[in-house]
């Protein structure tokens, strides 16, 4: 008999208040004498010139309290500065608030030095700090942790949360990130329909079968790449309809179709492409999710339109968009109350005028004094 060799892999779990967290070891980036133990840190970085040391590292907080939801006051026990003119940094006074017990400086030709934003510091080792959320609608079917920022290798999470059946969706801290002309989706979070094929995982099509008849894929789809490439964070793969059809969540046998957020949290997410719109519709952490449509995926979220039956936009290869415009009202026999569910337009644009059609639908919304963004949860338009 062959015996496998055992293969480890260090991690941490831990919690802020009611925040969960995991941690894994990066390369390199060892610091010997500033926390024997573990300890929570963040990694500041400090431009050549500044007007202000003070009044900069303050404001980057404070920033970063308000845009980024990996990081929290918890990690400014310990600080780290990296690159600038760090002469002002012994009379830098840290506000009591923050509680912290130390600042460091890393000099920025440090190959080693870490990017900014929150760590955990265990055993003078820099390890990735990933906050997890529970996939509460059950609109993914696996969950990724990437091993760096290029995603040159995609990692299976498989961590139980606390709302019983739901997966954990880790998503690293937006401070990494930078955007750039080179990467203009940096640190963007994606999620993509479980049909495009991501390199060393195996792809559904919402199909058992499917799922246990084909090896993991030995590169990642083309189109996929590409938005790795442009510097997007896959989280990971979502739900769609059995082998890419159409079904009804009473019809979604292989795998329990995702739960619409909207209304009563109890209709129908419809159409091919469910896990995708249920996903940005559910979640304020995800900020993009790739779906495809041929006959009715898209389509269906916004309802029995002509252009559906006609299905001009793959016969002539033009763009289409779908906008939301309003909301209508419904007595809920679920909830007992009145609901709201959405109500959207789909325009179609001439072959190649794909920006174009972006730009007239975000004018034509502008000029009608109707909103240009919408609310995750019960309600499309505010809750």
């Amino acid at each position: 008999m062959t015996l496998n060799n055992p293969v480890f892999e260090e991690s941490c779990m831990f919690n802020i208040g009611d925040l969960q967290y995991a941690a894994y070891p990066r390369e390199g980036n060892y610091v010997s004498d500033i926390c024997t133990g573990k300890c929570l840190i963040t990694v500041i970085p400090i431009p050549v010139e500044l007007a202000s040391f003070q009044e900069y590292v303050l404001s980057y907080v404070d920033i970063a309290l308000r845009t980024d939801d990996v990081f929290c006051h918890e990690f400014l026990s310990g600080i780290v500065f990296s690159g600038g003119d760090l002469s002002d940094l012994v009379s830098f006074k840290p506000p009591a608030s923050w509680n912290t017990s130390w600042t460091r400086y890393i000099r920025v030709s440090n190959n080693d030095a870490p990017l900014p934003g929150p760590y955990l510091l265990n055993r003078g080792r820099y390890w990735d700090v990933y906050r997890l959320y529970d996939d509460s609608i059950n609109a993914f079917t696996t969950a990724f942790r990437p091993t760096n920022l290029q995603q040159e290798k995609l990692l299976g999470l498989t961590i139980q949360r606390t709302y019983h059946t739901s997966r954990s969706i880790a998503v690293p801290s937006r401070l990494r990130t930078k955007e750039s002309p080179t990467v203009p989706l940096s640190g963007m979070r994606i999620t993509v329909k479980d049909m495009f094929q991501i390199k060393g995982f195996r792809t559904s099509l919402g199909s058992r079968a499917y799922l246990d008849l084909y090896p993991p894929a030995s590169r990642t789809a083309p189109a996929i790449q590409k938005l790795i490439g442009s510097g997007a964070i896959v989280l990971g793969l979502t739900q769609l309809c059995s082998m890419v059809g159409t079904t009804e969540p009473t019809q979604c046998i292989d795998f329990q179709a995702p739960f619409n957020p909207r209304g009563d949290g109890y209709q129908s997410p419809s159409g091919g492409s469910n896990g995708q719109p249920s996903a940005i519709a559910a979640y304020e952490w995800l900020d993009i999710a790739i779906g495809s449509d041929s006959t009715i995926s898209g389509h269906a979220k916004s309802g029995q339109n002509l252009w559906e039956h006609l299905l001009l936009a793959p016969i002539l290869g033009a763009p289409e968009i779908v906008i939301p415009i309003g909301q209508v009202e419904y007595d809920s026999r679920v909830s007992n109350r009145l609901e709201h569910l959405p109500v959207c337009a789909s325009i179609l644009g001439l072959p190649g005028s794909d920006r174009d059609l972006i730009d007239l639908a975000s004018m034509f919304l502008v000029s009608a004094n109707r909103a240009v963004k919408v609310s995750t949860g019960r309600e499309m338009f505010g809750n």
